[in-house]
């Protein structure tokens, strides 16, 4: 009996030291999953980061064949933005670039240049083309480019302050 103790034993110590061995391992195997895993992050991140980069530069490109097919989608941005600047709903702008003249008894226009709004009365709004540069436009209100407005708006308003601090000490 004493003979099978010994073959007995040197099998458990086998076994434990096969069990240490795959858990060794194991635990090297799971190391390594996790460093890649952290790898393959960080070049999803990389990959996402360069996605992002390049995506605009993309539009960029996209943006500058279609100024140079269509010039004149450039200059109806341009007038399309400044009219959502001004205060003009989308459909009204929209009607602009059908050729329709805008009308309304009173509208208050904001001016970008001076951050401030100014009211116009009998307001007849449309795009017109510059009279010296065909491929420009410009918003016109009662006649006058709309930014020439805002500039004689402004200047009255500012006359209209320095009569008043002029007058402010007198009694008439």
């Amino acid at each position: 009996m004493s003979a099978c103790f010994p073959n007995w034993s040197d099998k458990t110590r086998d076994l434990y030291d096969r069990k240490d061995e795959a858990r060794e391992k194991f635990l090297a195997m799971d190391s390594h999953v996790r460093q890649k895993d952290k790898e393959l992050t960080n070049i999803e991140a990389k990959l996402q980061k360069a996605k992002q980069e390049y995506e605009p530069y993309r539009t960029q490109e996209e943006l500058s064949l279609i100024h140079e097919l269509f010039p004149m989608v450039k200059e109806q941005l341009r007038i399309a933005g400044l009219c959502k600047k001004i205060g003009l709903a989308v459909e009204s702008i929209k009607s602009l670039f059908e050729g329709k003249t805008l009308t309304a008894k009173s509208f208050p226009f904001f001016s970008p240049e001076h951050n401030q709004k100014f009211m116009a009365t009998d307001v007849k709004i449309k795009i017109d083309y510059e009279p010296d540069s065909p491929n420009r436009l410009h918003l016109n209100l009662n006649g006058v480019n709309i930014l020439e407005w805002f500039r004689q708006k402004y200047q009255e308003v500012q006359k209209r302050k320095e009569d008043v601090a002029k007058n402010k000490g007198f009694k008439i």
